[in-house]
């Protein structure tokens, strides 16, 4: 079973959370809403906790009550991004390649729709965050991992907080793994509130998927 972590901060992101949860073929699991921020109190399915407004503090606080759970298993969705529907299945093939998983390779999809890849060429693959960590990445909205890893987040730190918990675990003796491109795709808004509204942020150095 897999304890599927949303991070849930705008109402207006109800209903894609819905639809990417519901639409996984992947059926053992259980959906557990985060709310940290502007959506207190207006969601109204799945096991709801409360956390700091921060990015650490509602990670930390989804994996602690899937762990409570007894399940063994979190994966991360984000509440504004795409996931499509063989995504926890991927995440569950792949559990057993490291102790914890996510993408370094994935799409990006601006306002205007234009399409681009980040991270070609690292797909299933291992990365080392401890000799390269300013070369790599992988993307917090698609990480998973077991709930016995007992690292959590630093909540102050507020830029790169993954990069310093991905080099924690190294550190320790645990793994990561890159797993495939497919199932996922970032989302840019214009919107001046959303935190992706910086739509040129992570688009250099990107391939432009021709349309």
């Amino acid at each position: 079973m897999i304890g599927v972590i949303v991070p849930f901060t705008r109402p207006k992101f109800a209903e894609n959370v819905l639809a990417n949860f519901g639409r996984q073929t992947f059926q053992d699991k259980v959906l557990v809403i985060v709310e940290n921020g502007r959506g207190l109190g207006t969601f109204n399915a799945g096991t709801i906790v409360r956390s700091d407004p921060d990015r650490s503090s509602a990670r930390n606080a989804g994996i602690q009550k899937v762990r409570e759970m007894g399940i063994g298993y979190w994966a991360i969705m984000e509440d504004d991004d795409w996931y499509g529907p063989d995504y926890l299945q991927e995440v569950w093939d792949a559990r057993d390649k490291a102790d914890v998983t996510g993408k370094w390779c994935y799409q990006i999809q601006r306002p205007d729709g234009e399409l681009y890849w980040r991270g070609v060429g690292h797909t299933n693959s291992y990365p080392d965050f401890i000799k390269r960590p300013v070369e790599t990445e992988l993307l917090a909205a698609t990480i998973a991992g077991r709930t016995d890893i007992d690292i959590p987040f630093r909540p102050e730190i507020s830029y790169g907080e993954e990069v310093m918990w991905y080099m924690e675990l190294q550190m320790v003796g645990h793994t990561l793994y890159s797993r495939g491109s497919e199932n996922f795709r970032l989302i840019r808004y214009s919107d001046p509130d959303h935190r992706h509204a910086a739509v040129e942020h992570g688009i250099l150095g990107c391939e432009r998927i021709s349309t």
